[in-house]
């Protein structure tokens, strides 16, 4: 009898102690994410008590208990966790207690689970790194090269990848582990390709690892080739970037190759966000949105590290101006002010540009030369100096807007000086000062209060930063939207081109949640020239800045979310020009208000093309091609990076004439009728931009936001 009751006894406590091992396992999986941890080999013990004293007992029923009956216990308890069992000596005790099955069946159990928890708990951090890293790659990752700051960093604040440890010792690696990162470590000529050949990955490269461009490219491109799908993402600065864009994409065979920098992000944010025409007051402007002759925009950068100078080169295709001057238009230029202590930083290759290679470059065109894309002034001196801020001061007046952009040596001193700057101007609506904080909690600086703070670092290290860029997937879209239609374009292209403007994003959605939807978006956007895609990008980055110069804002659209009507939106974008298709050809020179947005997106159009290295094409190079029964007369030559159209706005009407006597010679444009239908086709140098700005209103709508009066 005392047999069965100790049978009972111990079904009670080898339940209770499976429950506790199984509890605290899933507990520890869904709380901490691990399956085992060291604390696991704490369950080796009990359960090794518990099967020993299952075998003593079965021992004192079967013969009388002595010392070696104890030790042989021992030697059948051991045997019992390498699945040995002792048969002639639990058998009997079984047959006549059925509930030592049950014991014996639990006991093989816990046996099992411990002695397999406590070899992982023993090799923890390879075992747990190992299945991560398995079933990331398995279902698709981001995979960060190389053991750096900023690789760590990510990994740490994204828990959907890998680091691939190129040459990592394996002292290094233990490292890593211990600190929590989910690492493969690659020795160099070694077969990766399985790792990696699971599912689609993010190869993502910053600029602070230990390894080539070159070197990186070639790799991806070869597992590309056997197999893997991958796209790269590499960090470089804006003189990189075009290097890379221009030298290596174009060779690349096989994967997708895209580059970014978190200060051209961090730019291209705040003149989404932060456009001049937001804070412009609408006393600088004329009924046709043209900046009045007498008023003057400034920008004054203080500081001219890495983010003011990407800040600069941003700004300046995206900030342009026209003004009126008796009955045309001209440009109406920003004016840069660029302020540093140390004169070795303003220089480079943008100051360059703009301050020597402009007049240069246009030194003897065969078409006007195209307008200043900005006047630019530099300073050498210490912005704490009483010179200096008594520059500030006079650089604020009725007559004047102005941004100051601070971004000096660290956060709490550019706020310092962000007050103090604040303290020295008067107050109104004249001026802005944004501050580039690096950490986001800086006490003390508001909107409301005039000091906008912009460039958050954390910001650079989130997956939707890199590879999910909004600016890029917008201006990708819009391709989608307006690109080709031809034969062999999916139905579901050619389909979006006859919706509604409404209908537009939620059926290029549809499309887009498939894989052959995605791959047809990128492919068609990597199918542009290097510099269409630069140009279209700027051309999305500055639907805010038309936008608010016409009075309204972009916001994205939630739920039910309603905005001002097509109806509303043409009473502030006049354009009598399109009710007639654009037949007139003199109404290019009107200066009503789609007048004014063409003629500044023709200078952004400029500014975007001169700083990416374009010249104006020669006469000479211009000639009549013979293209089946049409004859042409092609004007760029994206090779050597010459393009006729980078000249005034109304010097495109000199290429259109000169275009129009190469197919009719002998006769002149200003002879001719404006509805002439050659010179209406030649006339669509013009018609693109009043179309696109046509299109504003729909491209708004389908991109999923709504307008907004500001």
């Amino acid at each position: 009898m005392q047999f069965q009751v100790l049978g009972f006894i111990f079904l009670a406590v080898l339940v209770g102690f499976a429950a506790v091992i199984f509890t605290l396992m899933f507990s520890s999986l869904f709380v901490k994410k691990k399956l085992w941890s060291k604390k696991d080999l704490a369950y080796f013990a009990p359960a090794v008590v518990l099967i020993f004293l299952l075998h003593l007992t079965a021992s004192a029923y079967v013969e009388e208990l002595t010392l070696f009956t104890c030790i042989n216990s021992i030697g059948y308890t051991l045997d019992y966790f390498v699945f040995r069992v002792e048969l002639s000596l639990i058998e009997p005790l079984i047959q006549a207690y059925p509930v030592y099955f049950l014991n014996f069946a639990l006991a093989s159990l816990i046996s099992s689970a411990t002695l397999i928890l406590s070899f992982f708990a023993f090799f923890n951090r390879r075992m747990n790194n190992f299945i991560k890293v398995k079933a990331r790659l398995k279902k698709g990752t981001d995979v960060i090269v190389g053991d750096s700051p900023s690789a760590l960093r990510y990994q740490k604040e994204n828990e959907n990848s890998v680091i691939w440890g190129r040459n990592l010792s394996r002292q290094r690696c233990n490292e890593l582990m211990k600190e929590g990162h989910a690492v493969f470590s690659y020795v160099e000529g070694a077969p990766l390709r399985k790792k990696l050949s699971f599912a689609k990955h993010n190869v993502i490269a910053f600029a602070d690892g230990d390894y080539s461009y070159a070197e990186i490219i070639a790799e991806t491109n070869r597992l590309c080739g056997e197999g893997c799908d991958l796209s790269l993402y590499l960090e470089a600065d804006t003189e990189e970037m075009q290097v890379i864009r221009e030298s290596f994409i174009p060779h690349t065979v096989v994967g997708q190759i895209s580059c970014f920098s978190k200060y051209e992000t961090a730019a291209s944010k705040f003149v989404c966000e932060h456009p001049i025409t937001k804070y412009l007051p609408r006393s600088f402007l004329l009924p046709n949105f043209a900046v009045k002759p007498e008023k003057e925009i400034n920008v004054v950068f203080l500081g001219y590290g890495k983010m003011n100078r990407q800040m600069l080169r941003t700004c300046i295709p995206q900030f342009q101006f026209a003004t009126v001057k008796g009955d045309k238009l001209q440009a109406k230029p920003v004016n840069y002010y660029v302020y540093d202590r140390e004169a070795g930083r303003l220089g480079g290759d943008l100051v360059s540009r703009l301050n020597l290679e402009f007049d240069r470059d246009f030194s003897d065109c065969d078409f006007p030369k195209p307008e200043k894309i900005c006047n630019l002034t530099l300073r050498n001196s210490d912005v704490y100096s009483l010179e200096t801020r008594e520059e500030f001061t006079r650089l604020v007046s009725e007559k004047t807007f102005t941004y100051f952009i601070l971004s000096l040596e660290n956060d709490f001193c550019d706020a310092s000086y962000a007050k103090t700057l604040q303290r020295l101007l008067p107050e109104g609506e004249n001026y802005r000062i944004f501050v580039r904080t690096r950490k986001e909690g800086i006490q003390g600086l508001s909107e409301k209060d005039g000091i906008i703070c912009f460039g958050q670092e954390d910001d650079s290290y989130d997956h939707e930063f890199i590879v999910n860029d909004e600016l890029l997937l917008r201006a990708r879209r819009m391709n989608a939207f307006y690109g080709s239609t031809g034969a062999d374009a999916p139905e579901w292209v050619k389909q979006l081109k006859n919706l509604p403007a409404e209908e537009k994003d939620a059926h290029l959605s549809r499309a887009l949640s498939t894989p052959e939807g995605r791959e047809y978006l990128r492919a068609s956007w990597e199918s542009l020239p290097y510099i269409e895609r630069i140009s279209n990008l700027s051309h999305a980055m500055n639907l805010s800045f038309k936008l608010r110069l016409l009075g309204f804002a972009m916001e994205k659209r939630e739920g039910e979310t309603k905005g001002v009507s097509e109806t509303e939106f043409l009473t502030s974008y006049v354009n009598t020009g399109k009710t007639t298709g654009y037949h007139d050809y003199s109404y290019f020179f009107a200066t009503e208000a789609a007048n004014v947005l063409a003629y500044i997106e023709h200078l952004r159009w400029n500014a975007t093309y001169f700083l990416a290295g374009y010249r104006q094409l020669k006469k000479k190079d211009i000639a009549v091609v013979q293209q089946g029964d049409k004859k042409t007369v092609p004007h760029k030559n994206t090779q050597k990076k010459l393009h006729a159209c980078l000249t005034t706005y109304y010097g495109l009407h000199e290429l259109v004439s000169y275009k129009y006597a190469l197919l009719r010679p002998g006769t002149q444009v200003n002879s001719l009728p404006g509805t002439d239908p050659l010179l209406r086709e030649l006339g669509m140098i013009y018609a693109y931009d009043y179309q696109d700005l046509d299109k504003l209103y729909g491209e708004i709508t389908a991109l999923n936001y709504v307008l907004k009066k500001s």
